[in-house]
């Protein structure tokens, strides 16, 4: 842990350590192709995602192809602060109306450093942060809608992705039902 300091008449007095996650994690973006993870720790980390399939109680891990669709960047705000920003883009990653969970596992740089550093020196945020997700469930949930309900920009209306002609091709088809029960429809490359 890094000890915060605090600075009284030209002397830095030594508080409290920080913990190494300060904030997050946070889904920023969601949709059927990708989504991206936010959060920060006190030292420079190496984070890794996993995906899981929900089914009740039950959760399946789910493959990402790390290699192509995983990008993981890195900014020092100050002397204890690195903000992640993890970002996932695979092809029919996630399904609308689907249950998933993610959790992020910590490993600090200083730890990754050591030739020989032990598998548990990875920190599971779900695990060890138990007071960050909802009662029951394991791990952090999240599912991409099918339908977009009350969007404030244009008043009440429904916003439906059409899954069988998005599917198929690369123009995504939307329908858009307002407060007095008029359907427009339009397309987007």
């Amino acid at each position: 842990m890094i000890n915060s300091q605090t600075q009284h008449d030209d002397t830095f007095v030594q508080s409290q350590p920080l913990p190494l996650l300060i904030a997050g994690p946070m889904l920023r973006h969601v949709s059927a192709n990708e989504f991206t993870i936010w959060l920060v720790t006190s030292t420079p980390c190496q984070p890794d995602i996993t995906l899981y399939l929900v089914a009740e109680q039950d959760y399946t891990p789910l493959s990402l192809n790390k290699d192509d669709t995983y990008t993981h960047s890195e900014y020092q705000v100050g002397t204890c602060a690195f903000i992640h920003l993890l970002h996932i883009h695979q092809t029919e990653l996630l399904a609308p109306d689907t249950q998933y969970a993610y959790d992020v596992a910590l490993l600090p740089r200083l730890a990754q450093a050591q030739s020989s550093a032990p598998p548990e020196a990875s920190i599971s945020v779900a695990q060890r942060r138990s007071d960050l997700r909802y009662a029951g469930q394991a791990y952090f949930h999240f599912r991409v809608p099918n339908k977009l309900l009350n969007i404030p920009a244009l008043g009440w209306l429904e916003l439906e992705l059409d899954p069988d002609t998005s599917a198929s091709n690369d123009t995504t088809v939307c329908n858009i039902v307002t407060n007095q029960g008029d359907k427009i429809t339009f397309k987007a490359d």
